[in-house]
């Protein structure tokens, strides 16, 4: 992880502690590790990932695809939606577009993507609190 709002910061590690997360509890220390090394800031560039950003990456095979990187009771993987729980989520919160992220699936199959862009970040918009 690169950086993550003050805002985003917050909401995050609030969750990482509420009863919601134990449910999680297999994906709360990735996201953990990460915000513990994350660069906290007051305001992020409008090409990197936050919650709540669409962005486009593409897979090895170069196969593009859209996400949004959302909280987990937002989840829907159907609709695109990703939690910022899932190893996907973790791995593009705080990218930038351009970067590789490496992140580990489930079944333990480590995936090496890239980001494409961000197709829209609430900051960049003048939202500040999805």
């Amino acid at each position: 992880m690169r950086v993550v709002t003050h805002h985003d910061f917050r909401r995050l590690t609030s969750l990482l502690t509420s009863g919601f997360a134990r449910k999680f509890a297999r994906h709360v220390d990735p996201l953990a590790r990460e915000l513990a090394r994350a660069r906290v800031v007051g305001h992020v560039a409008p090409n990197v990932v936050t919650m709540n950003t669409r962005v486009a990456y593409a897979d090895e095979s170069d196969r593009p695809a859209k996400v949004t990187v959302v909280y987990p009771w937002d989840a829907s993987p159907a609709n695109g939606r990703v939690s910022v729980l899932a190893p996907l989520g973790t791995a593009l919160l705080g990218a930038r577009e351009g970067a590789t992220i490496e992140w580990t699936n489930p079944s333990g199959r480590t995936h090496i993507w890239r980001v494409l862009s961000v197709l829209f970040q609430p900051e960049a918009e003048g939202i500040v609190h999805l």
